[in-house]
């Protein structure tokens, strides 16, 4: 069985490069054409029969001459009688063509394509259907994110008013194969929005709710006040393990795995002037892993600048956790829960980039991330407080994430 599999892969990659070599000649064969006929249009005014066609390229084919080159300017040629063809296969990059003069002689016309690329790599006919050379790449993305969401606080004295732009970094590091193939590894973050409030003044009270047999006596630190300080952290990180395929440097898709990382970390103190102290804390953990997968588009604007766009969708498995602590005047309670929900993450974004060099490009651009179906502090509804407080995690909410990103590329 192993010889048979070693026989059919051998046999799909001559396939391959017998298609390749092909698709490529036919494709340099009508460049070649499609320059000949700009060249012949040229020389208006100039006169050569068949049989002066005839001597020149010293054959006839089914008594019709075969046009062997293309005219340089200046050659005294007139028009065509018949159509152009370019003899054998023997035409790719860096080819040179014959073309003759009313006498005879022979003036040799270089003909060099553009070359296409991958990643910096310049390839020739052969490298391209017989296997690109085996390269590296390494990215950094700088990304100035924020998390969008609403105002929130549990005190009546003050709002916490969001949190700011927070940097963070994508790093790549990956190994194409080939033309087509290859691996990367990519870490993104680590980001930590914060916010917070301080208030001091007299009778302060908070926002808390006392049910399910709890009464104004289990809250009592947090109200009639002179002191409220209130906290709330939020952090996210990413890792992914990804298969990428490329279509030249226009279009790139990958599928992989990815592990997702996002936690809420909420604080409540509260001082009364007798010196009683209230603290309150709520902690969601959300640990996301799954497949995803991805698409990224180049579209060329020049020969340096291009337009691109990313998108990712992933379905993942989300290990949660509630946490929730009370010290009220001493009394302390807490609850904890766990659970497995399912959860999402798209990602979509657009940059321009630049390539200053063959295998370096910098590029600048905007990006939107959003997570659903995870745990949050606010989807825990904090402000009810009683018995069961944190004892059933709640994991329904929606993270918005977007920012400006500034990234370098290099291939090796």
């Amino acid at each position: 069985m192993v010889q048979r599999s070693n026989q059919l892969s051998v046999r799909r990659l001559e396939n391959r490069k017998r298609t390749g070599r092909w698709l490529f000649r036919l494709g340099m064969g009508m460049l070649a054409a499609w320059n000949a006929g700009d060249l012949l249009a040229q020389q208006p005014g100039a006169a050569i029969g068949l049989s002066d066609a005839a001597a020149v390229a010293g054959q006839t084919v089914a008594g019709n001459p075969v046009w062997q080159g293309v005219p340089e300017a200046g050659a005294a040629l007139g028009p065509m009688t018949t159509t152009p063809t370019i003899m054998g296969d023997s035409l790719g990059m860096g080819s040179t063509l014959e073309s003759y003069d009313a006498s005879g002689l022979q003036q040799p016309m270089h003909f060099q394509p553009a070359q296409p690329q991958i990643n910096g790599h310049a390839m020739t006919g052969g490298d391209c259907f017989q296997g690109c050379p085996r390269s590296f790449y390494t990215s950094f993305d700088a990304l100035w994110m924020n998390q969008d969401s609403d105002d929130f606080t549990l005190s009546y004295a003050q709002q916490m008013q969001g949190s700011d732009y927070q940097f963070g970094g994508r790093y790549t590091i990956g190994q194409q194969f080939d033309c087509l193939d290859g691996v990367e590894a990519v870490y993104v973050g680590p980001f930590n929005w914060q916010e917070s409030a301080v208030t001091t003044g007299t009778n302060l009270d908070s926002r808390l709710i006392p049910v399910d047999g709890f009464d104004a006596s289990n809250i009592s630190a947090f109200n009639g006040a002179i002191s409220h300080r209130q906290r709330l952290d939020r952090r996210f990180q990413s890792l992914e393990f990804n298969r990428r395929w490329w279509a030249w440097d226009i279009l790139g898709l990958l599928v992989g795995f990815k592990g997702i990382q996002y936690k809420e970390d909420y604080q409540f103190d509260s001082t009364k002037a007798g010196g009683a102290t209230g603290s309150y804390r709520i902690q969601t953990d959300n640990l996301l892993i799954g497949l995803h997968a991805g698409l990224d588009a180049n579209q060329p604007v020049s020969q340096r600048i291009s337009m691109a766009t990313r998108w990712r969708i992933g379905a993942y498995a989300n290990f949660d956790e509630v946490d929730a602590r009370m010290n009220n005047a001493g009394l302390v309670r807490f609850n904890q829960d766990d659970s497995v929900d399912i959860a999402g993450m798209g990602e979509m974004g657009t940059a321009i980039r630049y390539r200053i060099l063959p295998r370096l490009v910098a590029s600048v651009g905007y990006e939107i991330w959003g997570l659903l179906g995870v745990a949050t502090v606010d989807e825990q509804g904090p402000a009810r407080v009683g018995p069961s407080t944190g004892s059933d995690v709640e994991a329904d909410d929606f993270v918005l994430i977007h920012g400006a990103t500034v990234g370098l590329e290099w291939s090796f």
